[in-house]
């Protein structure tokens, strides 16, 4: 009972007496969490990768350093004892501490000193990366993350040509060597206008429509304006008169004004305070769906950077849109 005692005393946080402490191996408390989340044998080996025997000695060592039973039989399974009852939650709080503990060693030694190079499309830029980096740095004061601007074509070849140590792009072609790809989120492009455009009556934009109007895009090089027109012309039409806007305030103002529509994903187009003033709308036949990527050669990378990243830049799309909406709701 005194070793119970003395490993609540560590969960809680209250003094101890450590001429006379005995540790505890953390692999039994491990495997007693296990057993008794699992409440057989079978289900706590399985769990943790190990024997029923192995289960069933560590479980003994444990009630023996302990001096107290943990454990009594139940049918074919067990159950938790009065003693077990109380120690379960103050050891899935041991090792949560002990988890924590080793991330921030590792996420600090890994973060000291270490610039990452990630080649990133303009329009994540403007848009994902300040909310990703924001949050990043919160979790790696010490990393710095240089970023570089460039459409698909030259994130390929600074990836390629080890110039960066990642890449956020779209659809990832699968030519590259040693790469590791980590797939974040699919969007699509939709038309976006004054909601007292012409255009804006139809629930659809039919394709003859659209190109008789005009269009204002980000970038003549980039893949997604070359998605864009290799559409249109795969169903045999001209392109309509498009215009290539850098500045996405500027391009939003146009479109405001009536004088064309654009075609983003709904993420990446600021709605402000007048939201109301503009529509969303799908150009008929036009597949313009995209697949965002993450990826990095082998061993470029420290992987608690990795796991950090990629799963800030999953969690965007998610953001935007209900950023979208909420914006839309208060207007």
């Amino acid at each position: 009972m005194a070793r119970v005692m003395q490993l609540l005393a560590v969960a809680l946080g209250m003094p101890i007496d450590h001429k006379n402490f005995e540790p505890i191996d953390t692999r039994q408390i491990q495997i007693f969490v296990a057993l008794a989340q699992g409440g057989s044998l079978k289900a706590a080996a399985s769990k943790i990768g190990i024997t029923h025997s192995a289960v069933s000695h560590a479980v003994s060592n444990l009630e023996r350093d302990l001096n107290a039973k943990l454990f009594q039989r139940k049918g074919k399974g067990l159950k938790l004892t009065g003693l077990g009852e109380i120690f379960l939650p103050e050891a899935v709080n041991i090792l949560r501490l002990l988890g924590e503990m080793r991330l921030k060693i590792n996420s600090k030694n890994a973060s000291v000193g270490k610039c990452i190079r990630i080649a990133c499309a303009h329009s994540f830029i403007q848009f994902a990366m300040p909310d990703i980096l924001c949050e990043f740095q919160r979790c790696f004061p010490f990393a710095e993350i240089q970023l570089i601007p460039a459409d698909r074509a030259t994130c390929i070849n600074k990836l390629e040509g080890g110039e960066v140590d990642a890449a956020i792009l779209v659809n990832l072609p699968k030519r590259i060597k040693n790469l590791v790809d980590y797939h974040l989120f699919d969007d699509e492009l939709k038309a976006v206008m004054s909601s007292e455009h012409k255009l804006a009556k139809s629930s659809a934009i039919p394709l003859h429509e659209f190109v008789k109007t005009s269009v204002y895009l980000h970038n003549s090089n980039s893949f997604t304006s070359h998605l864009i027109i290799n559409e249109i012309h795969r169903w045999s039409f001209r392109s309509p008169d498009t215009q290539y806007v850098s500045n996405p305030e500027a391009l939003r103002e146009l479109v405001k004004m009536k004088l064309g529509i654009s075609v983003l994903p709904q993420w990446g187009f600021r709605l402000g305070t007048d939201s109301e003033r503009f529509v969303w709308r799908e150009i008929e036949g036009l597949n313009l769906k995209r697949s965002w990527h993450f990826a990095h050669l082998q061993r470029s990378v420290p992987d608690v950077f990795v796991n950090t990243l990629v799963g800030l830049c999953k969690s965007f799309p998610l953001v935007g849109e209900q950023r979208y909406y909420e914006t839309h709701r208060a207007s």
